[in-house]
């Protein structure tokens, strides 16, 4: 069974300011006065809970599978990796966000182009490589 969490980056105001968490998601109620932030919230054991308000545009669902060097691919991220298009072409290096569509963990859109079926063909040519996210890297797209 695929693990569910999510990551956000802390809001400006908050005293992990800039840094990413991870765990659980929610959304404030409708008339809280921090409407435009998400939670995300960590479970520490027990009846531990840290809770942290993220920035909503930086929350990212975990997709359950993991880069060649054993990091978790996250909605966001940026993935390089290198295959060939048809038999007769040449090996291409890909540099694509994953994103979520059609139901599906897809890069960049694509749901003809989904990130299972790049991690398996990316395998024969040294695998899938997290190189950054959108939201720290933006200028690796």
């Amino acid at each position: 069974m695929r693990e569910i969490k999510f990551r956000g980056k802390c809001v400006q105001t908050s005293k992990y300011a800039g840094e990413w968490v991870y765990g659980g998601c929610a959304q404030p109620e409708s008339d809280s006065k921090r409407k435009d932030e998400w939670l995300i919230v960590n479970y520490l054991g027990g009846n531990n809970t840290m809770t942290f308000h993220v920035i909503p545009k930086t929350v990212g669902q975990f997709t359950g599978l993991k880069d060649k060097n054993g990091r978790e691919i996250y909605e966001g991220d940026i993935l390089t990796w290198r295959s060939i298009i048809c038999d007769e072409d040449p090996v291409v290096t890909w540099v694509l966000p994953v994103t979520f569509c059609n139901g599906c963990f897809c890069l960049d859109d694509d749901y003809d182009m989904t990130l299972t079926y790049v991690i398996d063909i990316a395998e024969e040519y040294g695998g899938v490589k997290i190189i950054g996210n959108i939201h720290d890297n933006p200028e690796l797209l």
